[in-house]
């Protein structure tokens, strides 16, 4: 299930993050997973609700640049690619929910929230991001997901 498309600012967060080039944009999990064994390894405590950040210009079959972040209440010192660091507020962004699993939802939404922008004047303004409000760690039927898609966008 799509929800429809919302204005609203977006709060800063901080982060714990891992940036990489992965196969294909649905093997995320390869990211997920150093990151998980980092945090366990460090003991870091970490809030619910990751995010993953896309920062090709547009779509790629292949090795897309991806960074997945998780929320941590306080910035620790950062060590080679794990990085400690602020995701600044987003004054306006454009947003579109949606339910169930990760593969196809993001397609669906992703195609909702550009034909939104193009019909009421709106563009890019940084890079879209997902972030995960309802995670596999917390609920394990994928139909129960709920995931955030967020742009910063400016009206043409």
């Amino acid at each position: 299930m799509v929800y429809e498309v919302e204005l609203k600012k977006v709060p800063a967060v901080k982060v714990l993050s891992l940036r990489g080039i992965i196969p294909k944009y649905n093997q995320e999990g390869i990211l997920w997973e150093r990151l998980g064994k980092y945090i366990g390894e460090k003991g870091i405590q970490c809030d619910n609700g990751g995010y993953s950040t896309y920062f090709d210009e547009e779509y790629k079959e292949t090795d897309p640049d991806v960074e997945i972040a998780i929320p941590v209440d306080t910035l620790g010192e950062s060590e080679g690619e794990f990085i400690f660091k602020e995701y600044e507020e987003i004054p306006l962004a454009a947003t579109v929910r949606f339910t169930g699993p990760f593969d196809g939802g993001y397609d669906i939404a992703s195609e909702k929230l550009a034909s939104w922008m193009e019909a009421n004047g709106y563009t890019f303004a940084g890079h879209l991001r997902g972030h995960v409000l309802v995670e596999p760690d917390t609920e394990p039927n994928p139909e129960k997901w709920e995931t955030e898609l967020q742009v910063p966008v400016v009206k043409r």
